[in-house]
């Protein structure tokens, strides 16, 4: 049975709730993905501004330029492919149309990613520039997805609109560890360099000729090996020791 959202529209603020909510989303012509960029990031960059540390959040807002990269590239590989199949309809063999298509979409310029820097964290520009390269496929990309076959209306390869959704919701989740800090106040503490406490070592308590650790395992002592042994560890036996001949 197809399943269709025809029968309700939903704004693309809505789309984005329920994007975050693990909903069925579907992206149609109204979509405009620098606007998107903008209502994710402007409110993060205002916040971490605004935080006595912005600095500690640089790896976290790094995570988020290279989620807004990845959206802008799988739009630009969805435009690729589109223009690609319009320009080799005519090729008949499959063989020769998947090479040729293949060679046209390698070929697709993608926009420079902006790189997110320290004083950009303090001045919070950083949002505007990364909605500035949202937007140099924006346009493009809603004509795409206006025309585009829309989910749950054939089989086999994801629709244009499911492969966009799943990179979004990689923005979504990048965003929300910022959030998630900021609402923590985590202050100095750079979330994204900690590491787990190293394990202790074993310590060990060496007892005439013996080595007894914590676990009760008994080793000798390769400088004391020769001598009479004890262990002090109640109820052990002392081991008896005989001399290489």
């Amino acid at each position: 049975m197809t399943i269709s959202l025809r029968s309700r529209e939903f704004s693309q603020a809505d789309n984005r709730e329920r994007r975050r909510r693990r909903l069925t989303v579907v992206l149609d012509g109204g979509f405009d993905l620098a606007a998107e960029v903008a209502e994710i990031c402007a409110p993060l960059a205002e916040a971490v501004a605004g935080s006595p540390t912005p600095h500690t959040h640089r790896l976290a807002m790094s995570a988020v330029n290279d989620a807004v990269a990845e959206v802008v590239f799988v739009a630009v590989a969805l435009l690729a492919e589109s223009d690609a199949a319009q320009r080799t309809a005519h090729i008949a063999d499959l063989s020769d149309l998947r090479r040729a298509m293949t060679m046209l979409t390698d070929r697709a310029q993608r926009p420079a990613a902006p790189v997110v820097t320290l004083d950009d964290l303090d001045t919070g520009e950083w949002s505007a520039a990364l909605v500035a390269y949202a937007s140099q496929v924006s346009d493009d990309l809603a004509a795409l997805l206006g025309r585009a076959v829309r989910p749950g209306e054939r089989r086999g390869l994801d629709t244009a609109s499911e492969r966009l959704v799943d990179v979004l919701r990689g923005l979504d989740g990048a965003a929300g560890v910022v959030r998630a800090r900021r609402r923590a106040g985590a202050g100095g503490v750079d979330l994204g360099q900690h590491r787990p406490a190293a394990r202790p070592r074993r310590r060990a308590a060496q007892v005439g000729g013996w080595r007894c650790d914590l676990l009760g395992l008994r080793r000798p002592v390769p400088h004391l090996e020769g001598q009479r042994s004890r262990c002090a560890l109640p109820g052990v036996r002392r081991p008896s020791y005989r001399p290489r001949p």
